[in-house]
C-alpha cells in the first residue's frame, strides 16, 4: 500500500463521516462527468451523421492548421505583449476562435442564402492577421514563412468547403472556356464525342468528297478556266476513290445517304439567305392556335357522339311507341289477333241462335257463357256481348230482343205470337219453333211476321 493510500485510510478511520461525504461527492462527480461525456459523444455523433468524408477531413485539417497558428500566437502574447498567467491563457487564441466562428457562419449562410456574405471575407482577414502576428516573433526567415502558412491553409480549406456547399445548394458551377480538352479538340487532336476511329475517318472522307463536288460545281457555274476545272475534277476523283476504299461508299447505303445529304446541304447553302423562317414566338402562337382548334374539334366530336346517342334513344322510343299503337289497334289487351271474318261471325251468331232455340224447345232458360266465348274467340267481353245480342236478334227480332241473360226463349216467342194475333195459328207456330229448327237462321226473323199473317 502506498503512502497516499495509507494517508486516506488513516483519515477515513479518524473521520469516517467526512470520508463518507467526500466519497459520495467523488462518486456523484464521476457520474456527472460520465453523463456529460455521453451527451457530448451523442452530440458529436448527431453532428457527424450524414456528413461526407471530405467535410470531416476539412474540419480536421483546418483544426490542425488553426492549432499550429495558435502556438505562434501563444509566443506572440508572451514575447511581444508580455502577457502571462490567466491573461495569456484566456486571450492568446482569440483570432483563431473568431476565424473558426466566421467559417461556420459562412457555411450556414451558404446553405441558407447561397452566399457566404461578410463572414467569408472575415475568414481570410482574420487568418491573415493571425499569420502576420505569428510571424512577428519568428527567430529566422524559415520560421517566419512557416508561421505564415498554417492560417492561410486553414482559410483555404474553409473557403473550399464553402464552395462545395454552394455547388450542392445551387447546382451551378463555373466551366472554364480554355481547357486542355478544348484546345486538343480545336487542334484536331481529340474528338468532342465518343466515336470509333473508323467512324471518324469515314466521316472526314465523305465530308472531303462533298466539298470537292461543291468546288467543281462552283467552278463550272462561274465559267472558270479549263485547267482549274480539270484540277478540281481530279481532286473530286481522288476524294471519291478514297471514300470508296476506306469508307465503304460503294456498298454502305447509310454512307451513301450521308454523302447525298452533305452534298445537298453544301449546294443549298445560298438558299439560307433567302429563306423565310417564322420567328419562334410566331411558331408558338401558331401551335397555340392549332391546340385550340384541336380542342374545339374534340368538343364538337363529343357533342356529335352525344347527339347520336340521343337520336338512337329517340328512334328506340319511336319504335316502342309504334308497337304500342299497333297493339292498341289490334286490341286493348295487347294480343295481336287477326280479325274474324264475316263468315266466322255469322257462323257464331247462327250457333248461338241454335242454342237459344234448343233451350226454348226444352223449356229452359238460355244463358251465354262469356268466358267460353272469350277463350274461343280471343276477343273481349264487349265483343262477345255484341255477338250474343245479334244471336238474340236473329231469334226474337231486333224490335223484340231483350238484353236479359235470364230471358225465357219460349216465353218470348209466345209473347211475339200473341202480339201478332193471338190465334191458334200463332200458337201452332210457336209450338213448331220449339220442335223444328230451320237450317237458315234468317227464317227466324220472319217468324213473327208469319205468325201474324192472315
Amino acid at each position: 500500500m502506498t503512502a497516499a493510500a495509507r494517508t486516506l485510510a488513516s483519515f477515513a478511520s479518524v473521520h469516517p463521516a467526512v470520508a463518507a461525504v467526500i466519497g459520495t461527492a467523488v462518486l456523484v462527480a464521476g457520474f456527472l462527468a460520465w453523463r456529460a461525456g455521453c451527451l457530448m459523444a451523442a452530440a458529436v455523433r448527431s453532428a457527424l451523421r450524414g456528413q461526407q468524408a471530405e467535410d470531416l477531413l476539412t474540419v480536421l485539417a483546418a483544426g490542425m492548421a488553426t492549432a499550429v497558428a495558435m502556438t505562434g500566437m501563444w509566443r506572440f502574447f508572451g514575447a511581444v505583449l508580455h502577457f502571462s498567467g490567466a491573461e495569456r491563457v484566456t486571450m492568446f487564441a482569440f483570432l483563431e476562435l473568431a476565424m473558426v466562428t466566421c467559417a461556420f457562419r459562412a457555411r450556414r449562410n451558404m446553405r441558407s442564402f447561397g452566399s457566404a456574405g461578410a463572414e467569408g471575407i472575415a475568414v481570410w482577414v482574420l487568418s491573415g492577421l493571425s499569420a502576420v502576428f505569428s510571424a512577428l516573433d519568428a527567430r529566422s526567415g524559415a520560421e517566419a514563412v512557416f508561421r505564415l502558412a498554417p492560417p492561410l491553409v486553414a482559410a483555404w480549406l474553409w473557403h473550399r468547403a464553402m464552395s462545395l456547399e454552394h455547388r450542392r445548394s445551387s447546382g451551378r458551377t463555373v466551366h472554364w472556356r480554355l481547357t486542355s480538352e478544348r484546345m486538343l479538340v480545336w487542334l484536331g487532336l481529340a474528338e468532342p464525342s465518343v466515336r470509333a476511329a473508323s467512324e471518324v475517318d469515314a466521316h472526314r472522307r465523305i465530308a472531303r468528297l462533298a466539298r470537292a463536288a461543291k468546288r467543281l460545281r462552283e467552278l463550272r457555274a462561274a465559267g472558270a478556266r479549263p485547267w482549274r476545272q480539270e484540277r478540281a475534277r481530279r481532286g473530286l476523283d481522288k476524294a471519291m476513290e478514297a471514300a470508296v476504299e476506306h469508307a465503304d461508299l460503294a456498298s454502305d447505303a447509310a454512307r451513301q445517304d450521308q454523302m447525298r445529304d452533305q452534298i445537298g446541304a453544301l449546294n443549298a447553302a445560298e438558299m439560307l439567305a433567302s429563306l423565310d423562317v417564322e420567328a419562334p414566338w410566331d411558331r408558338r402562337a401558331a401551335e397555340e392556335q392549332v391546340q385550340a382548334l384541336e380542342q374545339s374539334l374534340e368538343d364538337l366530336l363529343a357533342r356529335a357522339e352525344a347527339a347520336e346517342r340521343e337520336l338512337g334513344a329517340a328512334q328506340a322510343w319511336a319504335a316502342e311507341l309504334s308497337e304500342a299503337l299497333a297493339r292498341a289497334e289490334s286490341g286493348a289487351d295487347g294480343r295481336a289477333d287477326e280479325p274474324a271474318s264475316e263468315v266466322d261471325r255469322r257462323a257464331l251468331v247462327a250457333e248461338l241462335a241454335a242454342g237459344i232455340r234448343a233451350a226454348a224447345a226444352d223449356g229452359d232458360k238460355w244463358r251465354p257463357d262469356y268466358e267460353a266465348l272469350i277463350e274461343r274467340t280471343g276477343r273481349q267481353r264487349r265483343w262477345c256481348e255484341y255477338l250474343v245480342r245479334d244471336a238474340r236478334g236473329a231469334v226474337f227480332g231486333s224490335g223484340e230482343a231483350t238484353a236479359d241473360d235470364d230471358s225465357d226463349p219460349a216465353a218470348g216467342l209466345a209473347h211475339a205470337g200473341t202480339d201478332a194475333g193471338g190465334d191458334a195459328d200463332s200458337r201452332a207456330t210457336a209450338t213448331s219453333l220449339r220442335t223444328d229448327t230451320p237450317d237458315d237462321p234468317g227464317e227466324l226473323l220472319r217468324v213473327p211476321a208469319l205468325a201474324g199473317a192472315p
